[in-house]
Order: C-alpha cells, then sequence, then structure tokens
C-alpha cells in the first residue's frame, strides 16, 4: 500500500535526474518487467513513450561564476565556466522531471497495478510484538474518515517523522542536521519568461561555439561568492529556478550574525525581497529574469532556512537477540538530506530502492532479514555523510572558481567510477556497490586528503589543482583536469 499525507499533483522540487539514475531505472524495469520505468530513462525515449508527461532535456552541468555586482565576463580559456557532459546526444540525454506531473504519473501507475493508495492521511504508525517479527498499526484517518491498516513492513520514504521508541538495526545511526557539514537555506519557484542563459551571453558577444552542449539544455549553475543558482528548464516554456545559499557564508555583507555565524538580516524579508535581493547582485542573471512570473507553487515564491535534515530517533535501542525485529526502513530522503549541488537525489532514491527490494527477499528469515538491515543502514549513513562531505567542500571554495570548479571533481571522479562499476541490468541478485564510492576505501582517503589540503589554503592561495588531480587519479577514468579545450568536458559521458 501506498500512504501520503497529502494529495497528487503537488509542487516538489529535487527534479534533476543522472545518468546513475537512469541506470536503476532500467535496471529495476528490467527485473520487475515494468517498461513504464524505461521509458523514463532517457529524454528521446521519454518524448517517445510519454510525450505528454512534462521533462526537459539534461546534456550534462554546466556552472557559470559570477563577482557580485558585475555582469558575466570569461575569456578563451572559458576561466569563468565549467561545462561537463553527462551524454553523448540530445536522445540519449538525461531529464528534468516536473514533479508533480511525474509523481502523479507514478502513482497512477501503481494504482493501476492493483496497488491500495490512501491519500489525506493522518496516521500514526504503532509496532505491535508478534515474535519473532512484528507488525506495524497505522491508526489515524484518511480525508477525514477513520482508517487503520496493518503492515509486517514499513518504509519511511519522504521524511515523516519516525517515533522515538522504533529500534534500529545496530550500528545506530546517530546524528542530525547540527552534524552536517553543509549549512545551507534555499529559495525558489518555478517561472514563466526566463530567457535563455545563451541569449544572454550572445548580448554580451561572449563566444559559445567551443561548449560541448547547449548550456540551457542542462542543470545551469550560476555560482557566486556564498552560494549558487540553478536553472531547470522543462518543455512545457517553464523553469526551475532557485538560490541556495551558505548560512555560513553566503550572508548578505555587513549583516548581523548569531553565535555560530548564520545570517539573520534574511528573517527581516520576505520570500520575494530575498528573492530580488539575490538577483540584484547578479546583473546578467537578472536580465534573465527581467519578465518573469511565477507559476508554481500556487502561494508564490518559497523558502526554506535551511535544507539539511535528518530523521534520527533521540532514544532509539537496538535490536535484542531473540527478540522482535522492528521492519522498518528509511529512504534516502527520510534519513538524511545534505543539500541539491551535484543532483543527487532521485539517483541515490532508486539506489536504496533496489536495495530495498532485496531486503524484502528475506522477510521471512528474522536473523537474515536483521542482517539485511543492518547492512542498508550502514550503506546509506555512509552515502548520506559522503556526500555532505562532498558539498560542503564545494561551498567552502565559491570564492574563487578555479578552486570550485576543482572541488567538484571529486564528485565527477565519483560519480563516473560508480557508472562504469554498476550493473546494466537486475538479472543477477546482487545489488549496486554502494553510492558513489562511499564503501571504497581509497577513494575515501582520496577525499580525506583533498579535504586537509582544502583546509589549509586560504583565499590568496586557493586549493591546488593539480594535488586534487594526482589523488583523484586512480578514479579519473573519463578524462579529468584535461579536457583539449579548457574547462569545456565533451566526452565524460559513461552512457549514450
Amino acid at each position: 500500500m501506498l500512504i501520503e499525507r497529502g494529495r497528487h499533483p503537488r509542487f516538489a522540487i529535487g527534479e534533476s535526474s543522472t545518468p546513475l539514475a537512469d541506470r536503476a531505472l532500467e535496471r529495476i524495469a528490467d527485473r520487475y518487467d515494468l517498461p513504464q520505468l524505461n521509458s523514463l530513462a532517457t529524454y528521446g525515449r521519454w518524448k517517445a513513450s510519454v510525450p505528454l508527461l512534462t521533462c526537459g532535456a539534461k546534456r550534462g552541468f554546466s556552472y557559470f561564476y559570477h563577482q557580485p555586482h558585475e555582469f558575466f565576463t570569461t575569456d578563451n580559456r572559458h576561466f569563468r565556466e565549467l561545462l561537463v557532459a553527462a551524454n553523448r546526444d540530445l536522445d540519449n540525454a538525461d531529464t528534468h522531471w516536473l514533479r508533480s506531473d511525474v509523481d502523479t504519473y507514478l502513482v497512477q501507475q501503481a494504482r493501476d497495478m492493483g496497488v491500495s493508495y490512501y491519500d489525506d492521511t493522518d496516521l500514526e504508525p504503532h509496532y505491535e510484538m508478534d515474535e519473532p517479527v512484528g507488525y506495524f498499526s497505522l491508526s489515524g484517518t484518511c480525508s477525514g474518515r477513520p482508517l487503520t491498516l496493518q503492515s509486517r513492513f514499513l518504509i519511511v520514504a519522504t521524511g515523516s517523522p519516525v517515533p522515538n521508541d522504533w529500534r534500529l538495526p545496530p550500528p545506530n545511526f546517530g546524528y542530525g542536521p547540527r552534524c552536517f557539514r553543509t549549512n545551507t537555506r534555499a529559495i525558489f519557484a518555478h517561472f514563466t519568461n526566463v530567457r535563455p542563459w545563451r541569449d544572454i551571453l550572445d548580448e554580451q558577444r561572449i563566444d559559445c561555439s567551443d561548449h560541448p552542449f547547449d548550456c540551457d539544455q542542462s542543470a545551469l549553475h550560476h555560482v557566486f561568492p556564498g552560494g549558487w543558482m540553478w536553472q531547470l528548464r522543462f518543455d512545457d516554456g517553464t523553469t526551475s529556478a532557485g538560490f541556495a545559499i551558505d548560512n555560513l557564508d553566503g550572508s548578505m555583507p555587513g549583516a548581523p550574525t548569531d553565535a555560530k555565524g548564520n545570517n539573520q538580516a534574511v528573517k527581516h524579508l520576505t520570500p520575494e525581497e530575498e528573492w530580488h535581493y539575490w538577483l540584484s547582485r547578479l546583473p546578467s542573471v537578472r536580465r534573465q529574469l527581467e519578465q518573469t512570473s511565477v507559476v508554481r507553487p500556487a502561494d508564490g515564491i518559497r523558502r526554506v532556512s535551511r535544507l539539511q535534515r535528518a530523521c534520527v530517533p533521540s532514544k532509539a535501542k537496538q535490536s535484542t537477540p531473540g527478540r522482535s525485529v522492528y521492519a522498518w526502513a528509511p529512504l534516502p530522503a527520510a534519513l538524511g538530506f545534505a543539500d541539491p549541488l551535484h543532483s543527487t537525489g532521485i539517483a541515490h532514491t532508486l539506489f536504496n530502492v533496489e536495495r530495498l527490494l532485496e531486503v524484502l527477499d528475506v522477510m521471512d528469515d528474522p536473523s537474515a532479514l536483521k542482517d539485511a538491515l543492518q547492512e542498508y543502514f550502514r550503506r546509506l549513513a555512509c552515502e548520506v555523510d559522503l556526500l555532505d562531505r562532498m558539498i560542503s567542500l564545494a561551498y567552502r571554495q565559491t570564492h574563487d572558481f578555479e578552486a570550485f570548479a576543482t572541488a567538484t571533481m571529486p564528485y565527477f571522479a565519483a560519480a563516473t567510477s560508480c557508472e562504469l562499476r554498476a550493473p546494466t541490468s537486475l538479472a543477477s541478485p546482487s545489488s549496486p556497490d554502494a553510492f558513489l564510492l562511499a564503501d571504497d576505501a581509497k577513494f575515501l582517503a582520496a577525499l580525506e586528503a583533498i579535504e586537509s589540503v582544502a583546509n589549509s589554503a586560504s583565499n590568496l592561495d586557493p586549493c591546488p589543482t593539480q594535488t586534487v588531480a594526482d589523488l583523484l587519479a586512480p578514479f579519473n577514468q573519463v578524462g579529468l583536469f584535461s579536457p583539449k579545450t579548457p574547462n569545456m568536458y565533451r566526452y565524460t559521458a559513461t552512457k549514450g
């Protein structure tokens, strides 16, 4: 059964897919005979199979660096640009998902296959002992009417609170938002009439002839000291746009901060006022959005004061041998989320959907179930921690674009290595390796060394690119650090 607190369709962000997500969709579709998922795995297939379902083409990642209050500038060596291809052509491109459309579509597909679906629910789960594996009793209301459900296994998918008396399989996962290295907030909406960034570059007579792909068909990042802006274009003419701001570094100049350095001035601005404040600092981007209107969500621009979250039972108990196994698990968004910088959310979720399918295969063996859940939590905790480390590393380098571009390379090295290692089919029972090499001791050691170098660097002497390149050499299988055209990576694609 699917249980939903709200109703679909609804506005949501977390919209940018990647090759790892596409391959996970293909594996799940292959193993479980779900061709409707395979249709979503590339832009070409999507447009041919479900053309009425809104998406956008994503050829890769693009970054453009801005100095506050200055029009964007660069040179023929692209010293303020970075484009990284994720696929070789438009037909094989990744996609941006209009989540209100896609989420509704997936729910309807599940219902058509016989899944019971309850929305507008307010349910409280209670665990009932029934040796050796118990069950959950969920009682509350659905559309205002009393509802009681029972289940042997509960998956917390999208961040609902976990009661304090639930027991986690050992080792306990024990950190909350304050333990994230990343500390960012966001302000965002969907807009109409966002001018293509390529048009602005043409107006400013900036040569784009050696760009490996159209920068507007990408996850487009406008980077500036202390933060960045995303732009994701959909085929219906709308654009998802938002600012992600470092709470510890991206504060407004001269604004008061609290004891931990967090900016306080935004508390006195409406979301619309803060949105226009950041646009006022980026004149070239402001040109893009001069004629825009908010189309989603209905209540206007949204703001989240801190993006990092973790769902951790403060009084969690370990399972006792011989007692019931608490058969529940979270998907990544419910356990911990760091930041959208590297577009990892969809892929990370699908990797763990695959793992949970294997956990469910041993539901009838309490001992095997306990071991499987323990391994599931261990891997997921390591992956959330790795994402936090890679993302915070990049945020610390936003005052120098070469250093920032260098700080993105651990992600691209891990992503492309993971793409090359991941199985292309689920015909075998084994699940993919840990997400983004999170269980690779050599990669983690390299990342730790990079963090050490970055921490010792200064604004006058930023993180040295060659040192990072040397540390990542064993994981650099696609020509990172050495493109024929500086900062233009057209051959890093591992699919299509």
